[in-house]
């Protein structure tokens, strides 16, 4: 009886060691602050560039989520062969840290055997259709996704791993003469051959001007 006395005790003793240590965790230990948004992004930024280190990485927009409060809705831009003549690049969306880095992937554009390719959108990629052209990578896709004779013959030419590309967005500039607004310069160098050829064109993807200099 005295041992059952004894054991009962010691249960008792356990149970109130317990109880009293959850008490002070839930009163004293204060729970993990939100990530802010420069923090959701940093670890977003770190995890694709560990995984995808070929990738420039890059965040296109980062706001609060409306269906779990203290995360972050991140769209990040990965572009591959940024400065080639043409830029594979896909976009990837987190909800961070509810779903941790599960991701939904999209491919805006990308290169195989020779051949550039616009995924905007598969009704809106062809030529002569209204595109929504607002970065830098689809800008410089644009001219080899539309087989533009001159960029084309350039690459074809010099080869795919000579050419470099560049594109800058102009809210005014001058183009033979005639004063454009919000057009895309796309600059294309074959440096070992001292070759360059430009391209202008507006944010819906129509070429305005192709040639050897504006």
């Amino acid at each position: 009886m005295e041992l059952l006395a004894k054991t009962a005790l010691a249960v008792i003793v356990i149970v109130a060691v317990l109880s009293l240590v959850y008490l002070v965790e839930y009163f004293l230990v204060a729970p993990p602050a939100p990530l802010s948004e420069a923090q959701a992004d940093a670890l977003i930024i770190k995890d694709l560039t560990q995984h995808s280190p070929s990738a420039n990485v890059s965040i296109l927009s980062s706001s609060p989520s409306s269906t779990y409060p203290g995360s972050w809705n991140i769209i990040v831009r990965l572009v591959y062969g940024q400065n080639t003549a043409c830029p594979m690049m896909t976009t990837e969306s987190f909800i961070y840290p509810a779903t941790g880095f599960l991701n939904t992937t999209a491919l805006y554009s990308n290169y195989s055997n020779g051949t550039c390719r616009l995924y905007i959108s598969l009704a809106n990629a062809s030529s002569g259709v209204s595109r929504i052209i607002g970065l830098a990578p689809l800008a410089i896709d644009v001219p080899y996704n539309d087989s533009l004779p001159g960029v084309v013959n350039m690459v074809n030419s010099y080869g795919y791993s000579n050419v470099i590309a560049n594109a800058r967005l102009y809210s005014s500039l001058d183009v033979s003469g005639k004063n454009m607004s919000d057009v895309w310069l796309v600059t294309y160098d074959a440096p070992q051959h001292n070759s360059t050829y430009v391209v202008v064109l507006d944010t819906s993807g129509n070429i305005i001007y192709s040639g050897t200099k504006v």
